[in-house]
């Protein structure tokens, strides 16, 4: 029969690479397989199109059984780093590097030491092109992307009714690996398909005495010539890009919304990138790149995914503590696009929590909950359903430490004063109290305790009966002293008097150290912190 029958000749193959730049979720479209890599990083995979190349000007081998021929190569080709000119086609479905080696009983998986190595082995098994068939060649194509292909036409294998039709093709300056598969014979049972290096110490397996390929198959083995695609945003495009590994020279893009059948090119490029001017922020597509090499091209699809052109992140964001009451965040709005912005938080070097959602278009958020810690950091992400921009920089608080105010001291019994007052300070590790006489002015004040974070109120004891004190506190940190209150005054009670408030704190309850001052002249001067630096 004419070759030219077989299939309509198809002038490229596409290589199809969908990639994730924001994950929102993997949709995978045709299932293909793949496999590898292997210790030399060549994979295989199995291509979206079936491809005929059509070799009307083919020479013909007559070859017998467990047959091979030498073939010269007409361009260098490297197969696992080493470069070759000439090969040796075996009968029984496999090429070699290395020089002849012929045996019918395939071995696998790959790699194996015994010969033959530095070998593609299309479809090793026992084939017999003596009870007919066609076994050709042909260099077709143009420097410096020709082809040379190899066509194993209507071969029978030795004790079955199944003949396999397929090809090999080498591809110059890219050393990619194409092999057809028009009648996969018994799909692979019995066979060895796969690529080894030329000792036999790496390998690849497609498939070892099982079925691996179906009819009308493509499949590909190699380096990746396209890898690390990716995007950004350009002004009002989206710019994709990508690592060319493979050596190609020319790619069409396409593209197609997500769950939709046809695909729509977008452009043609030299580079390793191409602006979409089409992307709108929040859309999603999927994408594809051809890489073209010479006439025909050849390459091949990695895992299918989806690419998110996710919302613009916000950026600027402040945040300004607000009287010890508040913070205030601002931030620049950039997307047009979202529902909404995700607002976190952290106590010092602890995980992110939510604080909120706010609605769509905000550019401030105020944080009225703020807690005691050593500093709070803020970021916040632009939100479109399930899809959500990078984070904005973070934006962070020290401690700001204000002199609490309303401080009063009040007589509790004839032993005991109470003390209470507002809390303003934020971030603060907690509350030093100093006293005095009352009636020495020229007195230094005195460390009594230290109490914790958040505290409105304080029971001094084991004081005198009928002794007037004076009382200042501040907040302080484990770097800085805050600044002192104002001065409360009060007198205990006469001795064995009843307490005046049975509901006032209980001295049980002060979360307090008593702790003797290690610098006495330091605590005479208002705000200092003993504890400071420590």
């Amino acid at each position: 029969m004419e070759r030219r029958a077989l299939l309509p000749v198809m002038r490229k193959s596409i290589f199809n690479i969908f990639v994730i730049a924001c994950l929102l979720a993997i949709h995978p479209g045709h299932a293909l397989a793949g496999g590898g890599p292997d210790a030399s990083g060549y994979v295989w995979f199995e291509g979206f199109s079936w491809d005929w190349i059509d070799t009307e000007n083919a020479t013909r081998l007559t070859m017998g059984d467990d047959d091979w021929r030498n073939l010269p190569i007409p361009f260098p080709f490297t197969f696992y780093g080493q470069d070759y000119q000439e090969l040796w086609l075996a009968s029984n479905g496999y090429i070699t590097f290395t020089g002849p080696a012929m045996t019918f009983i395939n071995d696998c998986p790959l790699p194996a030491s015994a010969e033959p190595n530095g070998a593609i082995y299309f479809y090793w098994d026992d084939l017999v092109p003596s009870s007919g068939g066609i076994v050709s060649y042909e260099v077709v194509g143009d420097a410096p992307y020709r082809h040379f292909v190899i066509t194993f036409e209507s071969i029978p294998l030795f004790g079955y009714f199944s003949q396999l039709t397929a090809q090999i093709i080498l591809t110059e300056t890219v050393d990619w690996i194409q092999v057809n598969y028009l009648d996969a014979g018994r799909r692979g049972e019995d066979a060895t398909l796969g690529v080894e290096n030329a000792d036999g110490t790496t390998g690849l397996t497609l498939s070892c005495d099982e079925i691996g390929i179906e009819n009308e198959t493509l499949i590909y083995f190699g380096l990746p010539p396209v890898e690390n695609f990716r995007y950004e945003p350009a002004g009002a495009a989206l710019r994709l890009h990508w690592d060319d590994s493979g050596g190609a020279q020319t790619f069409i893009v396409e593209y197609r919304p997500l769950e939709e059948m046809a695909w729509t090119q977008i452009g043609r490029t030299t580079e390793s990138f191409l602006f979409d001017p089409g992307a709108t922020e929040c859309s999603i597509r999927q994408y594809r790149v051809t890489a073209l090499a010479g006439e025909y091209g050849v390459s091949g699809p990695t895992e299918a995914a989806t690419l998110v052109y996710k919302p613009i992140t916000p950026t600027g964001l402040t945040a300004v503590e607000v009287g010890g009451l508040h913070v205030e965040l601002d931030w620049n709005d950039n997307s047009s696009c979202e529902d909404g912005y995700v607002v976190e938080s952290r106590i010092g070097e602890a995980p992110y929590r939510v604080l909120e959602q706010v609605e769509a278009d905000s550019v401030r958020y105020v944080d009225d909950a703020i807690s005691s810690g050593a500093a709070l950091t803020w970021r916040v992400k632009a939100k479109k359903g399930l899809i959500s921009s990078d984070y904005s920089d973070e934006a962070r608080v020290e401690s700001s430490l204000y002199a609490v105010t309303d401080l009063t001291a009040a007589a509790y019994s004839d032993t005991k004063i109470e003390l209470n007052w507002i809390d303003k300070s934020f971030g603060e590790q907690g509350y030093a109290i100093e006293r005095r006489p009352a009636d020495d002015p020229a007195a230094p004040f005195e460390l009594i305790s230290y109490i914790g974070p958040d505290t409105p109120s304080y029971l001094d004891f084991a004081l005198d009966p009928l002794s007037e004190y004076a009382y200042r506190i501040y907040p302080y940190t484990l770097r800085v002293a805050g600044p002192v209150s104002n001065i409360a005054y009060a007198e205990t009670l006469e001795p064995d008097s009843p307490p005046l408030n049975d509901d006032s704190v209980d001295d049980d309850d002060n979360d307090s150290i008593i702790l003797t001052p290690e610098n006495d002249e330091d605590e005479t001067t208002p705000g200092s912190c003993s504890v400071c630096g420590m």
